[in-house]
């Protein structure tokens, strides 16, 4: 509703490995209100992983290229061909997005905090309630 995808917002990339014989990325640009590039890193690092073929390698490679403000989601370091997603935090709101995916195998899904739609009338209400207090 507020036209931006919102400060924690998560970032799900799944099977991102060689597993397909094909090189399995997802290359990333976000954009601010305005239109500008965010040339500041956007994603926090990954905060979970699910799926099965959990080790230490079967985690893809994620860079924050400061020269290009791009991520790169990269699964060429993957040994084997897990089936695992990771999961990434925004940590600044975004207007827009590129996203480019490498392969047709590995998957990308988003999940943004939306308020619920009475948040708006409780926050009137508060707020008119504490003026009310001031009197």
């Amino acid at each position: 509703p507020t036209g931006v995808l919102p400060v924690g917002t998560y970032f799900w990339f799944g099977d991102v490995d060689g597993g397909s014989t094909t090189t399995e990325q997802f290359i990333l640009n976000a954009y601010d209100s305005a239109g500008a590039l965010i040339n500041t890193p956007w994603l926090d690092e990954p905060f979970g992983v699910n799926g099965t073929g959990l080790s230490p390698t079967a985690m893809p490679g994620w860079n924050w290229d400061a020269g290009t403000s791009t991520y790169t989601i990269d699964g060429t370091s993957v040994v084997g061909n897990p089936s695992i997603g990771v999961w990434m935090e925004s940590n600044t709101g975004i207007a827009r997005m590129d996203l480019t995916r490498t392969s047709n195998f590995a998957n990308f899904n988003l999940w943004a905090p939306v308020p619920a739609p009475a948040t708006g009338v409780i926050f009137a209400l508060g707020a008119l309630g504490a003026s009310r207090r001031r009197r």
